[in-house]
């Protein structure tokens, strides 16, 4: 989830062509638009959705930065086991 945050923005869609336990597309759709989920994770929500994490600058200083935004990426999962797919369509 750390990586999905890190390079997508809301509404963006990223494409898993193995999946092992579909995590990645829950991910996507559920945990990245939940305020606590994400701050569970040690960044921070602002108000207008904005997601920071801290960083040290050059100072020594810890300082909040932003890198994302709140809210639900699509994803496109892709297996090759008839019954890996179904379950998958159970998410």
């Amino acid at each position: 989830m750390r990586y999905i945050l890190h390079y997508t923005e809301p509404g963006d869609c990223g494409l898993r062509r193995i999946l092992r336990d579909g995590n990645d597309g829950r991910g996507c759709r559920q945990m990245c638009n939940d305020k606590v989920v994400v701050e569970s994770l040690g960044y921070r929500v602002g108000d207008d959705g904005t997601i920071s994490q801290q960083e040290t600058d050059e100072k020594g200083k810890a300082v909040w930065k932003q890198f994302s935004k709140i809210g639900a990426r699509r994803a496109v999962l892709n297996d090759l086991s008839p019954a890996a797919t179904f379950h998958r369509l159970q998410l």
